[in-house]
């Protein structure tokens, strides 16, 4: 018989209305078929992550000095100092994303704020990729390092044999 038609929000057990998990299918046969998704990257806009190096650019020395003697712990507490020319709808909009955490002018940022702002510099192109020069290989003087490393071994090993042992089950 089946089972009555109850309202969702009084059933118990919502999890197995919508985690239907099928018996003898393989990782790859559950994956096509909707199996445990991963959560989207989350992105953010150019203004936001703008307005966040600004923050991070702005840490108090002070403050963070103090908040890490209060604390005591061995984590590195960095508290910044939100310059002026950001006014507190923007302030207001980085906190809302869960980028920086904070009361007033005076915050963190977060594990995902830091991580937005690690992906930020990795992307832009800065000095260092921009000017960067890989050495070509130059053959000659590589010829040459090699001849005379050669001489000076040939010069060191003259009239000695090199002999190899075996230990272990090889020994005869």
């Amino acid at each position: 018989m089946p089972d009555p038609i109850v309202p969702i929000h009084k059933m118990n057990d919502h999890d197995g209305l919508f985690n239907v998990q099928i018996e003898g299918l393989s990782d790859m046969q559950q994956q096509l078929l909707g199996g445990p998704r991963t959560a989207a990257k989350k992105t953010y806009s150019s203004q936001t992550l703008n307005t966040l190096e600004r923050i991070y650019k702005s840490k108090d020395e002070l403050l963070s000095t103090a908040q890490s003697h209060l604390n005591r712990t061995a984590e590195d507490i960095e508290i910044f100092s939100v310059p002026t020319n950001i006014n507190d709808y923007e302030l207001l909009g980085l906190k809302t994303e869960g980028l920086i955490v904070g009361s007033g002018r005076a915050v963190k940022l977060t594990e995902a704020g830091r991580t937005a702002l690690r992906d930020f510099w990795l992307k832009s192109a800065n000095q260092e990729k921009v000017n960067r020069e890989s050495p070509k290989f130059d053959y000659n003087s590589a010829l040459d390092k090699y001849q005379s490393i050669r001489a000076v071994a040939e010069n060191s090993n003259t009239g000695r044999v090199a002999q190899a042992s075996t230990k272990g089950r090889f020994k005869k």
